[in-house]
């Protein structure tokens, strides 16, 4: 492997989407996991994309990347046709002065989420103002392990209690093979992990609505600040990647 290959290819850090006192990732998922890495190589990498991930959100490619194209909007819509190249005007500078969202409109951004209970999964989608939605769920599908929420005061009690509840409902599941994933799914624990999925925002949205709703404003679920956040450092990052 050449050395640009080597810069060039995406990993996965496992630290943040593994077993803590937060989060328990079923081990068969590993090989799944490792799949996942291959696949963003050969179908982002590969076409010029450059993954960035962020705990346990990672986005996989951005419209606008590098902020070039905002940057040259920008300056067009405030007539600055001498400093086109300026990157941070739209976010330090019109975002602030509270001009127009047209620079950004149309620009989007594809997150890939690994981790994530079904819980931060439903505060997600209430945005309607996504792009896309992929998701299996668990009509076909079974957990990936659970996370505890962030507000609980003993974490490795809540631990043990879902673990030994996942248990169960895979004990049912062997026993009576008759027994649909659809029906076992309604004896999960609330903090189930979903499979691994995918949505597309709009830069305007994440900037108008999901970033301001959920990190700027109190009153945000811990699991889904915490998500938001790894949103916004994933694609702060991804948009200043040259």
């Amino acid at each position: 492997m050449s050395e640009a290959e080597k810069v060039s290819r995406f990993n996965i850090d496992r630290n943040p989407i593994c077993w803590n006192e937060r989060i328990h990732l079923e081990p068969e998922r590993l090989n799944d996991i490792c799949n996942l890495e291959y696949f963003i190589n050969e179908n982002f990498v590969k076409q010029g994309f450059t993954p960035i991930q962020h705990g346990r959100v990672s986005a996989l490619r951005a419209t606008d990347d590098g902020r070039k194209s905002s940057a040259f909007a920008s300056a067009l819509y405030l007539g600055k046709y001498d400093d086109m190249g300026n990157t941070n005007r739209f976010l330090n500078g019109m975002v602030k002065a509270g001009h127009s969202y047209e620079p950004i409109r149309g620009e989007t951004v594809t997150f890939l989420y690994i981790g994530v209970s079904k819980t931060a999964y439903g505060h997600l989608i209430t945005y309607t103002i996504r792009n896309r939605r992929i998701a299996g769920g668990f009509r076909a599908n079974k957990p990936w392990g659970f996370v505890v929420p962030y507000e609980s005061k003993d974490p490795w009690l809540y631990h043990r209690m879902m673990g030994e509840q996942l248990s169960r409902c895979e004990q049912l599941r062997k026993e009576h093979p008759e027994e649909s994933l659809q029906a076992i799914r309604s004896l999960y624990p609330v903090g189930v992990m979903m499979p691994p999925f995918m949505l597309d925002f709009s830069e305007e949205a994440l900037v108008k609505n999901v970033f301001k709703q959920r990190i700027w404003e109190r009153g945000a679920q811990g699991e889904t600040r915490d998500i938001v956040n790894s949103m916004f450092g994933a694609v702060s990052t991804h948009l200043q990647h040259p």
